[in-house]
Formats: C-alpha cells, structure tokens, sequence
C-alpha cells in the first residue's frame, strides 16, 4: 500500500487503512441505520442511550453512552450475551449484528450444518488462514495477530453459566486490539460461552480481514498512526465526474498558498513500526 504525506492531507479526507483493529471506531452510525430499518425491531431512547428490541422478547441491543464506558452489549436472555467497548471498530459490531439479524428469521437453522448460510470456518480456522499465531497459558488459549496487535482468546475450563451472564466472572470469548504504549485506545469485546459460533465467526472474519477499511483523517487514533497502512481513498467515477462539471462551470479562483498541516499530522510523513 503506497506511504502518504500526512502532511498534505485536509482534515476531512477520507482514506483507506490497516489493519482494522487499529483503525479506531469508524462510523458507527452503520449500526444504528442497520437497526432502524429492521423488520420487526424498536427503538427507545433516553437521552443519549438507545435500546433496540428484537421481535423475540428475549432478544434486545443496547449502545451505551460515553459517560458510561460506550460501546454496545447485545443480549439473547437467557443464552448468551455480547458486549464490545466503545473504541471497538465498527466493522466488528457490525459484522456480527448484520449476522445475527439475517439468523434471526430461521431461529439460525440457515447457519447451521446443511442450511443454505451454513459455512464450516470457525473463529480458529478463520484466524489460522489468515497467519495468527497460537499460544496458549495457564488461564487460555489464544491466536494473535502477525504484528502481536491483536488476538482472540478462549478461557479454558468451564466457567459459571450463570456468573457469566451476570458479569460476575470473566466471558469464555474475548477479543482486542490495541498497543500497549497507547492504552487509552485499547478495545476488548467480550462473548460468553452460549453465543452462537457462526455469530463469532463473522466478527472474527472482520477483526482478522486484510481488506483495508475507510476512515477519515479526523477520525484516526492518533497514537496509532506509526503501526497504520493507509492510502488515499480514490474518488468514485460518478463523484469525480460531477467534481469535474462543477469545476468547468466555476470561474477558477486565484491559486492561494496551501495552509501549514496540522502539527499531528505532519508528525508522520510516513508509516513505520516498532519492532
């Protein structure tokens, strides 16, 4: 992936970057739109908090605000129970809710062995593929991404169901991201043991995709962009067409000297790594 100048770039332009689990949030109001149009689903919300409820009772999403650690928490009572925190990239939500809303329908019988969205990858398989590495402790065992950024873990022995639930004892899954320098944008989320495994499989296959993901300039982790691939978004053939008929029907204004980059940006004209 070509190197950019930060240093050219406006605050609003929009890139394509990797790895995602050090991407930072994105946008999340993907999620939200995929849950407003939902068949079957409602929306409540108090001040800043919005709960959405499933067309099954049991079934029900909330996004908690900052001022309460953020994030999302997805529970199906009394299974299972998911949760991701607020600097968890949106593209992982996302992944695993569009999931489990297109299982909802079948009662999940459609990903399951011999239905028509049945595919036989796990979160291990998925990750094995993709050059995670395995390692395993007294308390775990995980896979972790090439550059050591990132893993997913499994809690071995069986904890208790219902502490589990509760959040009383730690959840069985787990994944996050992030660089020890830099903890303050650290991410974690969390499933426990009774989460459907396709619905794990899919967040995984977002955490681990070498497929780079879009974000503005304003929206970076700053303390991430050392360890960032990142490209220039390349402008559709329909934006850039109109671009062109807007420019051609503008009088040209006098060329102005470009304004000095912001003083974070121009700190990293290129991306390195610490090794």
């Amino acid at each position: 992936m070509k190197l950019l100048d930060f240093s050219r770039l406006p605050p609003d332009a929009d890139l394509l970057v990797s790895p995602v689990y050090l991407a930072g949030t994105g946008d999340s109001s993907s999620i939200t739109t995929l849950l407003d149009n939902a068949e079957g689903w409602t929306k409540t919300a108090v001040e800043d908090r919005y709960s959405f409820s499933g067309p099954h009772e049991t079934l029900g999403i909330v996004h908690l605000p900052d001022h309460l650690s953020g994030g999302w928490k997805i529970t199906a009572e009394p299974s299972w129970m998911a949760s991701f925190s607020r600097r968890t990239p949106a593209e992982i939500v996302l992944a695993f809710t569009t999931t489990l809303l297109n299982g909802l329908p079948s009662q999940h019988r459609d990903y399951l062995v011999g239905g028509p969205r049945y595919h036989p990858a796990t979160p291990a398989t998925t990750l094995k593929e993709r050059g995670w590495e395995p390692e395993t402790t007294t308390r775990a065992h995980h896979q972790r991404s090439p550059d050591g950024y990132a893993a997913l873990s499994i809690r071995l022995g069986s904890p208790d169901f219902d502490a589990e639930l509760a959040g009383e004892a730690p959840a069985q899954w787990a994944m996050h991201g992030g660089i020890p320098k830099v903890p303050e944008l650290n991410w974690h989320a969390d499933f426990t043991r009774g989460t459907p495994l396709y619905l794990l499989t899919a967040a995984t296959r977002a955490l681990s995709t070498p497929t780079p993901v879009r974000r503005n300039v304003s929206d970076f982790p700053i303390g991430h962009l050392p360890y960032l691939d990142c490209a220039e978004r390349a402008p559709s053939p329909r934006s850039t067409a109109a671009l062109n008929r807007t420019t051609a029907s503008t009088p040209r204004p006098q060329q102005q000297p470009s304004p000095a980059a912001p003083p974070h940006l121009s700190r990293y004209p290129a991306r390195h790594r610490d090794r």
